[in-house]
């Protein structure tokens, strides 16, 4: 076979893997309405997280709550769904959780939770990480929904507001005191 008909065959393959596309998610995203948080699966406190989501967005960070259990719930499911949900309620990051039927409260059950940004440059690698790896194993294992997402809201909002004051000379040290903060690490 020579070089073009075998481009020529990679390109098409390519086009028809593409086309294919991933499956929708199981889930119908209704419109926001001003919500933050739509706990579909009910293990959330849904009314003190959607005070909390509220009093971010009023400081600037907009972060959406989304949970849902699904049959074949797996975790290419909750980042569709984190991208479809991050979308259509237009907010700057997403928390999101989806488990088979039951199985939230199950410690082997099949279920993900995951964080979708609206732009993926403006939540760093190692915010995700921290809260991925880090924070979320252990509540996952004890099947701590609720905390879950309270503690990532609280470390996007960190992450994503700016908590400086321009009025205030301890946030906006001169650069003198920036060189002798340097020098002490």
């Amino acid at each position: 076979m020579t070089r073009l008909p075998v481009l020529l065959l990679t390109v098409a393959l390519a086009l028809v893997v593409s086309a294919c596309g991933e499956p929708p998610i199981a889930f119908d995203i209704p419109a926001r309405d001003g919500r933050h948080v739509l706990d579909d699966a009910g293990i959330l406190d849904r009314d003190a997280l959607e005070t909390a989501l509220v009093e971010h967005a009023e400081a600037g960070v907009d972060i959406v709550a989304l949970t849902y259990t699904v049959e074949g719930a797996n975790c290419g499911e909750a980042f569709r769904a984190g991208r479809e949900f991050v979308q259509a309620w237009k907010a700057d990051v997403a928390i999101v959780a989806v488990a088979e039927p039951g199985d939230f409260d199950d410690a082997d059950g099949e279920r993900c939770v995951g964080l979708a940004p609206l732009d993926d440059f403006e939540l760093g690698r190692g915010t995700r990480e921290e809260i991925s790896e880090v924070i979320w194993p252990p509540l996952i294992a004890d099947n701590a929904w609720v905390e879950i997402f309270d503690v990532a809201a609280d470390e996007l909002f960190v992450a994503l507001s700016d908590t400086t004051d321009p009025d205030d000379p301890s946030d906006n040290p001169s650069a003198d005191e920036v060189e002798a903060q340097e020098d002490d690490e």
